[in-house]
């Protein structure tokens, strides 16, 4: 499985307005190469920082995503999660596991 920073679906506010995350980053290259690369190789980063596997920042991952997922974000923070991507706003393809960000609410009875 391989990550990829997709900058061009991510909004930002500078300066009090939206944009895109694209348009607001002045340096393109660094987008097309430093970001890129740097994303694509944090497994072997985390391996060479722990000096073990990154098996374990996976664990802490799926358990943060099980903490949430049962007792709830806190109000007004979003995290990242892989969903089936089926009536969402962004133009992903339907028949797609994505990450968007994602707020858990409590249900209340």
């Amino acid at each position: 499985m391989a990550e990829y920073p997709d900058v061009h679906h991510a909004k930002v506010n500078v300066n009090g307005a939206e944009m895109n995350a694209y348009d607001a980053v002045k340096i393109k290259a660094w987008l097309r190469g430093d970001v890129i690369s740097t994303v694509l190789q944090r497994g072997a980063a985390v391996i060479k920082a722990r000096v073990l596997s990154s098996v374990m920042s996976a664990a802490k991952a799926v358990c943060n995503h099980m903490r949430d997922i049962w007792f709830s974000t806190n109000e007004g923070e979003f995290i990242s999660m892989g969903v089936y991507a089926k009536g969402n706003s962004y133009g992903i393809p339907v028949d797609l596991v994505y990450s968007f960000p994602i707020q858990i609410k409590k249900k209340m009875n």
